[in-house]
Protein backbone atom coordinates (compact mmCIF):
# COMPACT_ATOMS: atom_id res chain seq x y z
CA UNK A 1 0.00 0.00 0.00
CA UNK A 2 2.88 2.35 0.70
CA UNK A 3 4.18 1.48 -2.94
CA UNK A 4 0.50 2.97 -3.96
CA UNK A 5 0.92 5.90 -2.08
CA UNK A 6 4.50 6.67 -3.38
CA UNK A 7 3.38 6.16 -6.72
CA UNK A 8 0.75 8.47 -6.58
CA UNK A 9 2.48 11.18 -5.46
CA UNK A 10 5.29 11.11 -8.43
CA UNK A 11 2.07 10.63 -10.55
CA UNK A 12 1.27 14.11 -9.00
CA UNK A 13 4.55 15.78 -9.24
CA UNK A 14 5.08 14.63 -12.53
CA UNK A 15 1.73 16.04 -13.75
CA UNK A 16 2.60 19.10 -11.52
CA UNK A 17 5.33 19.24 -13.63
CA UNK A 18 3.60 19.55 -16.61
CA UNK A 19 0.54 21.62 -15.81
CA UNK A 20 2.35 24.33 -14.22
CA UNK A 21 4.77 24.37 -17.74
CA UNK A 22 1.09 24.48 -19.96
CA UNK A 23 -0.52 27.41 -16.47
CA UNK A 24 -3.45 24.29 -15.96
CA UNK A 25 -3.94 25.44 -12.11
CA UNK A 26 -7.34 23.92 -11.91
CA UNK A 27 -5.70 20.61 -13.24
CA UNK A 28 -3.45 20.81 -10.68
CA UNK A 29 -6.16 21.21 -8.17
CA UNK A 30 -7.97 18.54 -9.24
CA UNK A 31 -5.60 15.91 -9.18
CA UNK A 32 -4.52 17.08 -5.44
CA UNK A 33 -8.02 15.86 -4.38
CA UNK A 34 -8.07 13.13 -5.99
CA UNK A 35 -4.55 11.76 -4.38
CA UNK A 36 -5.93 12.89 -0.77
CA UNK A 37 -9.29 10.70 -1.92
CA UNK A 38 -6.74 7.79 -2.49
CA UNK A 39 -4.33 8.38 0.03
CA UNK A 40 -8.21 8.16 2.60
CA UNK A 41 -9.25 4.90 0.79
CA UNK A 42 -5.57 3.40 1.50
CA UNK A 43 -5.60 4.58 4.88
CA UNK A 44 -9.34 2.89 5.91
CA UNK A 45 -8.34 -0.15 4.02
CA UNK A 46 -5.06 -0.74 6.36
CA UNK A 47 -7.13 0.52 9.42
CA UNK A 48 -9.75 -2.13 8.71
CA UNK A 49 -7.38 -4.92 8.09
CA UNK A 50 -5.02 -3.89 10.88
CA UNK A 51 -8.27 -4.18 13.07
CA UNK A 52 -9.47 -8.04 11.31
CA UNK A 53 -5.68 -8.88 12.13
CA UNK A 54 -6.45 -8.32 15.72
CA UNK A 55 -10.01 -10.26 15.64
CA UNK A 56 -8.06 -13.31 14.11
CA UNK A 57 -5.24 -12.89 16.70
CA UNK A 58 -7.90 -12.73 19.45
CA UNK A 59 -9.25 -15.63 17.95
CA UNK A 60 -6.51 -17.79 17.59
CA UNK A 61 -5.71 -17.37 21.31
CA UNK A 62 -8.88 -17.77 22.71
CA UNK A 63 -9.51 -21.26 21.32
CA UNK A 64 -5.86 -22.50 22.16
CA UNK A 65 -6.68 -21.30 25.58
CA UNK A 66 -9.93 -22.72 25.56
CA UNK A 67 -8.23 -26.12 24.55
CA UNK A 68 -5.48 -26.09 27.80
CA UNK A 69 -8.37 -25.21 29.95
CA UNK A 70 -10.29 -28.62 29.64
CA UNK A 71 -6.99 -30.25 30.61
CA UNK A 72 -6.50 -28.67 33.90
CA UNK A 73 -6.67 -29.98 37.21
CA UNK A 74 -9.84 -31.52 38.59
CA UNK A 75 -11.25 -28.76 40.05
CA UNK A 76 -10.93 -26.42 36.98
CA UNK A 77 -12.28 -29.37 34.89
CA UNK A 78 -15.50 -29.28 37.26
CA UNK A 79 -15.69 -25.41 37.09
CA UNK A 80 -15.61 -25.37 33.32
CA UNK A 81 -17.40 -28.84 32.67
CA UNK A 82 -15.08 -31.74 33.64
CA UNK A 83 -13.41 -31.78 30.42
CA UNK A 84 -16.79 -32.96 28.96
CA UNK A 85 -15.42 -37.04 29.41
CA UNK A 86 -13.56 -38.87 26.62
CA UNK A 87 -11.65 -36.14 24.94
CA UNK A 88 -14.57 -34.78 23.87
CA UNK A 89 -13.95 -31.25 25.98
CA UNK A 90 -10.88 -30.45 24.12
CA UNK A 91 -13.65 -30.29 20.71
CA UNK A 92 -16.28 -28.92 22.45
CA UNK A 93 -14.09 -26.40 23.97
CA UNK A 94 -12.24 -25.10 21.21
CA UNK A 95 -16.08 -24.64 19.27
CA UNK A 96 -17.25 -22.65 21.56
CA UNK A 97 -14.28 -20.76 22.44
CA UNK A 98 -13.96 -19.86 18.68
CA UNK A 99 -17.60 -18.80 18.97
CA UNK A 100 -17.07 -16.86 22.22
CA UNK A 101 -13.62 -14.89 20.78
CA UNK A 102 -16.03 -13.82 17.67
CA UNK A 103 -18.40 -12.47 19.60
CA UNK A 104 -17.03 -11.17 22.41
CA UNK A 105 -19.12 -12.29 24.75
CA UNK A 106 -18.34 -15.50 27.61
CA UNK A 107 -21.85 -15.25 28.18
CA UNK A 108 -22.53 -18.05 25.89
CA UNK A 109 -20.23 -20.13 27.54
CA UNK A 110 -21.24 -20.23 30.77
CA UNK A 111 -24.91 -21.04 29.96
CA UNK A 112 -24.14 -23.66 27.63
CA UNK A 113 -21.67 -25.43 30.33
CA UNK A 114 -24.01 -24.87 32.75
CA UNK A 115 -26.52 -26.72 30.86
CA UNK A 116 -24.43 -29.76 29.78
CA UNK A 117 -23.64 -30.12 33.41
CA UNK A 118 -27.17 -30.14 34.53
CA UNK A 119 -27.96 -32.64 31.64
CA UNK A 120 -25.19 -35.09 32.41
CA UNK A 121 -25.18 -34.83 36.22
CA UNK A 122 -28.82 -35.96 35.84
CA UNK A 123 -27.13 -39.19 34.00
CA UNK A 124 -26.43 -41.89 37.03
CA UNK A 125 -24.18 -43.47 34.12
CA UNK A 126 -22.10 -40.70 33.20
CA UNK A 127 -21.63 -39.85 37.13
CA UNK A 128 -20.55 -42.79 37.48
CA UNK A 129 -18.06 -42.60 34.85
CA UNK A 130 -16.99 -39.17 35.63
CA UNK A 131 -16.18 -40.07 39.78
CA UNK A 132 -14.07 -42.76 38.11
CA UNK A 133 -12.05 -40.34 36.21
CA UNK A 134 -11.91 -38.13 38.87
CA UNK A 135 -10.66 -40.30 41.72
CA UNK A 136 -8.41 -41.71 39.05
CA UNK A 137 -7.03 -38.60 38.52
CA UNK A 138 -6.49 -37.95 42.27
CA UNK A 139 -5.14 -41.18 42.72
CA UNK A 140 -2.21 -40.12 40.12
CA UNK A 141 -1.68 -37.03 41.90
CA UNK A 142 -1.01 -38.65 45.56
CA UNK A 143 1.01 -41.36 43.48
CA UNK A 144 3.29 -38.25 42.68
CA UNK A 145 3.40 -36.83 46.01
CA UNK A 146 3.96 -39.94 47.96
CA UNK A 147 5.95 -42.15 46.16
CA UNK A 148 9.70 -42.29 46.70
CA UNK A 149 11.64 -42.44 43.71
CA UNK A 150 15.81 -43.39 43.34
CA UNK A 151 16.85 -42.72 39.33
CA UNK A 152 19.97 -44.29 38.65
CA UNK A 153 21.65 -43.46 35.31
CA UNK A 154 25.45 -43.49 34.11
CA UNK A 155 25.88 -39.98 32.53
CA UNK A 156 24.76 -36.41 33.27
CA UNK A 157 22.99 -35.71 29.92
CA UNK A 158 20.50 -38.41 29.89
CA UNK A 159 19.92 -37.85 34.16
CA UNK A 160 19.03 -34.55 33.07
CA UNK A 161 16.42 -34.96 30.47
CA UNK A 162 14.87 -37.78 33.14
CA UNK A 163 14.55 -34.92 35.88
CA UNK A 164 13.38 -32.77 33.33
CA UNK A 165 10.92 -35.09 32.20
CA UNK A 166 9.33 -35.34 36.23
CA UNK A 167 9.28 -31.50 36.61
CA UNK A 168 7.33 -31.09 33.51
CA UNK A 169 4.85 -33.51 34.75
CA UNK A 170 4.63 -32.44 38.22
CA UNK A 171 5.94 -35.45 40.36
CA UNK A 172 6.87 -34.11 43.59
CA UNK A 173 10.46 -33.25 43.02
CA UNK A 174 11.30 -33.70 47.07
CA UNK A 175 10.51 -37.21 46.68
CA UNK A 176 13.20 -38.16 43.56
CA UNK A 177 16.28 -38.89 44.28
CA UNK A 178 19.33 -39.11 41.28
CA UNK A 179 22.63 -41.04 41.72
CA UNK A 180 25.25 -42.15 39.02
CA UNK A 181 26.08 -45.74 38.48
CA UNK A 182 25.63 -49.07 39.77
CA UNK A 183 28.71 -49.13 42.72
CA UNK A 184 25.71 -48.10 45.41
CA UNK A 185 24.18 -49.60 48.85
CA UNK A 186 20.55 -49.79 48.29
CA UNK A 187 20.07 -50.58 51.99
CA UNK A 188 21.32 -47.27 52.47
CA UNK A 189 19.03 -45.29 50.26
CA UNK A 190 14.95 -44.86 51.24
CA UNK A 191 13.41 -45.49 48.33
CA UNK A 192 9.78 -47.53 46.96
CA UNK A 193 11.21 -47.49 43.00
CA UNK A 194 14.72 -47.79 41.33
CA UNK A 195 14.30 -46.13 37.76
CA UNK A 196 17.15 -47.74 35.85
CA UNK A 197 18.13 -44.67 33.21
CA UNK A 198 19.40 -46.66 30.55
CA UNK A 199 19.05 -44.09 27.81
CA UNK A 200 21.83 -45.14 25.20
CA UNK A 201 22.57 -48.16 26.74
CA UNK A 202 25.10 -46.23 29.52
CA UNK A 203 25.24 -49.00 31.30
CA UNK A 204 26.27 -51.28 28.62
CA UNK A 205 23.83 -54.10 29.27
CA UNK A 206 24.17 -57.12 26.74
CA UNK A 207 22.29 -56.61 23.08
CA UNK A 208 22.00 -60.57 22.82
CA UNK A 209 19.66 -62.04 25.99
CA UNK A 210 22.69 -64.56 28.03
CA UNK A 211 20.88 -67.92 28.60
CA UNK A 212 22.20 -67.80 31.85
CA UNK A 213 23.57 -65.42 34.30
CA UNK A 214 27.22 -64.57 33.59
CA UNK A 215 29.79 -66.11 35.74
CA UNK A 216 31.26 -63.01 36.41
CA UNK A 217 28.51 -60.40 37.87
CA UNK A 218 28.81 -56.69 37.03
CA UNK A 219 28.40 -53.79 39.26
CA UNK A 220 24.85 -53.84 37.53
CA UNK A 221 24.38 -56.89 38.12
CA UNK A 222 25.19 -56.66 41.93
CA UNK A 223 22.98 -53.66 42.32
CA UNK A 224 20.24 -56.04 41.46
CA UNK A 225 20.61 -59.08 42.79
CA UNK A 226 21.35 -56.90 46.28
CA UNK A 227 17.22 -55.96 45.99
CA UNK A 228 16.14 -59.60 45.17
CA UNK A 229 18.56 -60.82 48.16
CA UNK A 230 17.32 -58.06 50.87
CA UNK A 231 14.76 -58.74 53.10
CA UNK A 232 14.64 -54.84 53.68
CA UNK A 233 14.20 -54.16 49.91
CA UNK A 234 11.51 -57.23 49.39
CA UNK A 235 8.97 -54.76 48.48
CA UNK A 236 10.92 -52.37 46.59
CA UNK A 237 9.69 -52.13 42.73
CA UNK A 238 12.38 -51.46 39.82
CA UNK A 239 11.38 -49.59 36.86
CA UNK A 240 13.75 -49.77 33.54
CA UNK A 241 13.93 -47.22 31.07
CA UNK A 242 15.63 -47.54 27.71
CA UNK A 243 15.63 -45.67 24.20
CA UNK A 244 17.70 -48.44 21.98
CA UNK A 245 14.97 -51.36 22.37
CA UNK A 246 17.89 -53.43 24.33
CA UNK A 247 15.59 -55.35 27.25
CA UNK A 248 16.46 -55.90 30.76
CA UNK A 249 18.48 -59.36 30.85
CA UNK A 250 16.00 -61.65 32.02
CA UNK A 251 18.04 -63.42 34.34
CA UNK A 252 17.96 -60.08 36.30
CA UNK A 253 14.24 -59.28 35.94
CA UNK A 254 13.35 -62.72 37.38
CA UNK A 255 12.25 -62.47 41.03
CA UNK A 256 11.79 -58.61 40.77
CA UNK A 257 8.37 -56.99 40.75
CA UNK A 258 9.09 -54.59 38.08
CA UNK A 259 8.10 -53.00 34.79
CA UNK A 260 9.58 -51.10 31.64
CA UNK A 261 9.36 -48.98 29.12
CA UNK A 262 11.50 -48.22 25.87
CA UNK A 263 10.05 -44.97 24.67
CA UNK A 264 9.51 -41.58 26.62
CA UNK A 265 5.70 -41.84 24.84
CA UNK A 266 4.53 -44.55 27.14
CA UNK A 267 7.14 -44.01 30.43
CA UNK A 268 4.26 -41.83 31.94
CA UNK A 269 1.45 -44.36 32.21
CA UNK A 270 4.04 -47.43 32.84
CA UNK A 271 5.37 -45.86 35.17
CA UNK A 272 1.72 -45.15 37.23
CA UNK A 273 0.72 -48.37 36.72
CA UNK A 274 3.74 -49.69 38.49
CA UNK A 275 3.94 -46.95 41.49
CA UNK A 276 -0.03 -47.87 41.91
CA UNK A 277 1.11 -51.53 41.98
CA UNK A 278 3.69 -50.49 44.20
CA UNK A 279 0.86 -48.44 46.58
CA UNK A 280 -1.71 -51.11 46.69
CA UNK A 281 -0.57 -54.65 46.31
CA UNK A 282 2.94 -54.22 47.66
CA UNK A 283 2.52 -51.89 50.85
CA UNK A 284 -1.13 -52.44 51.21
CA UNK A 285 -2.33 -49.34 51.24
CA UNK A 286 -5.52 -47.22 50.12
CA UNK A 287 -5.75 -43.80 48.21
CA UNK A 288 -7.22 -40.68 50.52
Amino acid sequence: MMKNIKLAFFLLLALNSITMAQNVPSNIDSLKRMVVEVEKKINIQEKELNQFQEKLNFIHTTVIETKEMAYQTDRELWKLGLGWFSGIGALAFSVIGFWVAFFGTTKYLENKIKAKLDAHLNDEKWSKALNTKIQKHLAENELKEKIKILVISNDGDSEKIIKNYFQENKFNGSRIFYKQGSDLNLNEIDFDILFINNMGNKFNLPLIQPKVAPFLPTAFDALINGIKNSKELKKAAVFYFNDNQNRFPDHLDNGLNSSFTNSLASLYHNLLDLMRYKYIVLDNKNFD
